[in-house]
């Protein structure tokens, strides 16, 4: 008889039914989900995204934001800063889980486990977020903002998506029409094809947390 995997646990309050998308979710999806979306620096420069989960001391992100792991810093919508440090990771599918020095007063992103092709999403992000540092004309923008696409295509590693994923955005939230986190944003191969790695592979990190300690790697991949 043909073998059968046990059924993933689901992490809290995980999802698979499909959402049904409303004409104007775009402006609902992110006034609710920005304030658990992050910027993440790293001491040399480097850029991302981040999202709480699971807890409100933790962060999603995409690992290659965070590489050697020290002194990141962490900052809100609102102004808040914070640090963090890598507890868990899998640099097979380049995700990684933070701890926050201090917990946040965001609510966690809720996992979605299923999406099927075509459906629309949105992914929030810092694309180019250090530019407004070199031209004043750019302040108030990039950071912390929205793009919106489909879901092009999917497979067991990856969603393809449409929606704008420029440097800054990696390690960001893909999100349903609903707000459920589907994907962490993680690599860009041209202007309209992006890819995210899918969330389950990243709730299977928390039951590792703690369980090694992380040295650091470089990879020179931007942000």
């Amino acid at each position: 008889p043909p073998k059968h995997s046990a059924p993933r646990a689901k992490a809290l309050g995980e999802t698979d039914d499909l959402p049904k998308c409303e004409p104007a979710f775009i402006e609902r999806v992110y006034k609710a989900t920005k304030p658990s979306v992050v910027r993440i620096t790293r001491p040399d420069g480097g850029l991302g995204t981040g999202f709480v989960f699971f807890s409100n001391r933790h962060i999603a992100t995409a690992l290659h934001v965070v590489d050697l792991g020290r002194d990141v810093r962490v900052e809100f919508p609102g102004g808040a800063t914070t640090t963090a440090l890598v507890v868990a990771w899998d640099e097979e599918r380049d995700v990684a889980i933070l701890e926050l020095a201090e917990p946040a007063e965001a609510a966690p992103l809720v996992a979605r486990s299923h999406v099927e092709i075509g459906s629309p999403v949105l992914a929030i992000g810092n694309p180019y977020g250090d530019l407004p540092r070199f031209s004043r004309e750019l302040e108030g923008l990039l950071n912390f903002s929205v793009s919106q696409g489909i879901v092009s295509a999917k497979s067991e590693a990856f969603i393809q998506t449409d929606a704008a994923l420029s440097p800054g955005n990696s390690g960001g939230p893909i999100l349903s029409c609903d707000g459920h986190v589907i994907a962490i944003a993680d690599r860009l191969l041209h202007e309209k094809i992006g890819f995210g790695v899918p969330i389950a592979h990243v709730s299977r990190l928390f039951g590792t947390i703690g369980a090694r300690k992380y040295r650091g790697r470089v990879t020179g991949r931007d942000s």
